[in-house]
């Protein structure tokens, strides 16, 4: 295992031109801006109030120095996100420009989390780091025996972070300093986030198995058999976990009695779902291998509608409004209508997208294959 403590190396880079008067509000507003966690909440639904401005267009992008599969997450007027140039990232919301850069030794798949002033960051090999959000100076670090491909997940009070890792363990970890609380051990990889919603933790793996843990102290719940391995995360919504599977299905789960509700599977064109789901009150939206955006009703598991991209979408939908965005490994950023698939919108990137989008402050934040982090909003 490689941990390479003599690559803490920083760069504070210059901010740019400061604002324009004119805009000192809207800048005031995206220092508010908030998407601090995959998917934008603790339980992983993937679901953002309001509507997205009209006349998306391009405001900025900054690049990195190699591809993205990260996902990014914003605070306090920052983007931060990771890259295999074993660097985070910290952007300024408001144009793009650097604020600094961390090398962790290894590539930055993982989207981060951020807790208040602190961002946890996940690494290839292995390595949990925290760092202080504005200025990416390191806090503490703990080691795992395997790499680390999904976001960390905090307790509802920020106190414990949750992340999973291919050595089979979740582990729980003090924030103020990193140091072990428990960990939970399954048989097999755990490359997807954990899910936390009403004190206890949910997540799947290659065993196989949803897992229900209580958070405070370790222990499981609940098991239930999913049919095969999950490579993203659960979404929780009102005691039902909503996961897709390899074997092609979505199911939904009883969490109190331990029962699958539903399993829906698209048997004429369906392939695998590596993408997590995104869940409103009437709708669950996921990716699939089939290059298809599925829409899928909530309640009854039936097929509402489905939208053909031209690649595999890995990359896990977001849900703002009556408004689906999606990216695709065929280099597209789409905005569907969630009442019928129909495209609204659309961008060509031109490079494969395999994280997710972070919406805030009215803004849609991703990035892609090309190593570069795109922010799209309304017209200045």
């Amino acid at each position: 295992m490689r941990i390479a403590l003599t690559l803490f190396a920083v760069f504070a880079l210059g901010c740019g031109a400061g604002p324009d008067p004119t805009s000192s509000q809207k800048n005031a507003d995206l220092q508010e801006a908030s998407w601090t966690v995959f998917r934008g909440d603790p339980a992983l639904c993937g679901v953002v109030d309001g509507t997205l401005p009209e006349n998306l267009q391009r405001l900025w992008t900054y690049e990195t120095g190699d591809e993205i599969q990260s996902s990014p997450v914003v605070s306090g007027g920052r983007v931060f996100i990771g890259s295999s140039d074993n660097h985070i990232h910290a952007v300024s919301l408001v144009n793009g420009s650097a604020l600094w850069k961390r090398d962790l030794g290894d590539y930055v798949d993982a989207p981060p989390l951020v807790l208040g002033d602190l961002v946890v960051a996940g690494t290839l090999d292995g390595v949990v780091y925290g760092l202080d959000a504005a200025t990416g100076k390191p806090l503490w670090q703990f080691v795992c025996e395997g790499k680390i491909t999904a976001s960390a997940n905090a307790s509802d009070e920020g106190q414990t972070v949750f992340i999973g890792s291919y050595d089979g363990l979740v582990h729980a970890l003090q924030a103020s300093n990193g140091e072990q609380l428990w960990s939970f051990e399954t048989s097999n990889y755990i490359n997807g986030a954990v899910a936390v919603a009403g004190g206890q933790i949910f997540f799947g793996g290659c065993d196989g198995l949803l897992h229900q843990v209580d958070q405070e102290t370790g222990h499981q719940v609940k098991e239930v058999d999913v049919g095969s391995y999950a490579a993203g995360n659960p979404a929780i919504a009102d005691g039902v976990a909503y996961l897709g599977t390899y074997r092609g299905v979505v199911l939904a789960i009883d969490l109190v009695a331990g029962e699958i509700l539903w399993e829906f599977e698209d048997e004429e064109e369906g392939g695998a779902f590596f993408s997590s789901p995104a869940v409103d009150a009437t709708h669950v939206l996921i990716g699939g291998r089939d290059q298809r955006v599925h829409c899928i009703d909530r309640k009854t598991g039936e097929s509402q509608w489905t939208f053909l991209t031209q690649g595999e979408v890995d990359a896990s939908p977001v849900i703002v409004g009556d408004r689906v965005i999606a990216g695709s490994i065929d280099g597209r950023l789409y905005v569907l209508d969630i009442s019928n698939g129909a495209e609204v919108w659309s961008y060509e990137i031109g490079a494969a997208i395999i994280g997710s989008p972070a919406v805030a402050g009215g803004r849609i934040i991703v990035g892609a294959e090309d190593g570069k982090l795109y922010t799209f909003g309304g017209r200045q």
